[in-house]
Formats: C-alpha cells, structure tokens, sequence
C-alpha cells in the first residue's frame, strides 16, 4: 500500500466493507473451568487469551506509508517502537492528542476520510495459540477500534473492517 493511491475506493471511505467477516453482534461473557473460578470473576483465570500488553508498533501520517509487507511473518519490526495495549497512541508519544467540542479534526464528508493526513497505527504481535486452544473456536475481540481495520494472522488477511 505504501505510497500508491487505490484504484477503488479506500476501504476507510467504503461503507459497504462495515462489518464484513464479523459475528452477529451479541452480550458476550468469559468462560470459566468451573464455578469458583467463574465466581471470582478475574479474567485472569477465564479460558480467554489475552493480547492486551506490549506490541511492535509503526505510526504513520497516512495508510499509504504504511511499510510494504509489513503483514508477512518474518517482517523485520526490530526498528520499530514499543506501544501497550489497550491505549491511545496519541498518549504514548505517537501523533498528537486532539480533542475539539467544537470543530472535527478532518472535514465532514462521510464516509469520505481525506486520504493525505489520516494517521495510521500498524501493530504487530506474536504469540503462540495454548495447546488446550488448539482444537476450539477461537474469536477476536476488539473492544476499541473505532474506524477502519484490517487483521492479518500469519501473513493472510482474515478481517477488514
């Protein structure tokens, strides 16, 4: 994507790809080995995996820096930087912060989004699915992205919001 301007409409600005490859929306809940673990209600003892924590990380002023093939597996990220999440990357030191009750921070043209100065945060992590996951159904939860998405696994795009 680097630098190369679509031939169709970004999906940023598509509003026919809302949604697309994801679950009817429903409550949801965690699931426990038994009722005392249930009843404790840490998450930490729930049969969930969770990617909260540190992750590579790439900012850009636009998609079209995203880095080429940055969704292959043996993409290099040593030289990128270190985010937590969940978190806002304007407050660990990428972009800046705004906040505005009067004005929008980019003209109002839904779902048209400018395509020079729409930052973007590319984020990698690794890990390795438990050998008791192996065998189940396994679900993403993203609990605060709040526009346009796509999630790559292992180098094949699985989900584009």
């Amino acid at each position: 994507m680097t630098g190369i301007f679509p031939p169709s409409k970004p999906d940023w600005s598509n509003i026919d790809i809302i949604h697309r490859g994801v679950l009817p929306a429903r409550s949801y809940f965690f699931l426990y080995s038994n009722e005392a673990d249930a009843l404790t209600a840490d998450l930490d003892l729930s049969c969930s995996i969770k990617l909260s924590g540190t992750w590579k990380f790439y900012h850009s002023s636009s998609p079209f820096e995203v880095p080429s093939g940055f969704e292959d597996p043996s993409f290099d990220t040593s030289q990128w930087g270190d985010i937590r999440v969940p978190g806002h990357w304007q407050l660990q030191g990428y972009g800046k912060p705004h906040y505005s009750n009067v004005n929008f921070i980019m003209p109002v043209d839904s779902p048209n989004v400018p395509f020079d100065s729409n930052q973007t945060g590319t984020y990698i992590r690794k890990f390795t699915v438990p050998k008791d996951f192996v065998d189940q159904q396994l679900r993403l939860r993203f609990e605060g992205v709040d526009s346009a998405f796509h999630v790559h696994i292992n180098g094949i795009e699985i989900l584009r919001i």
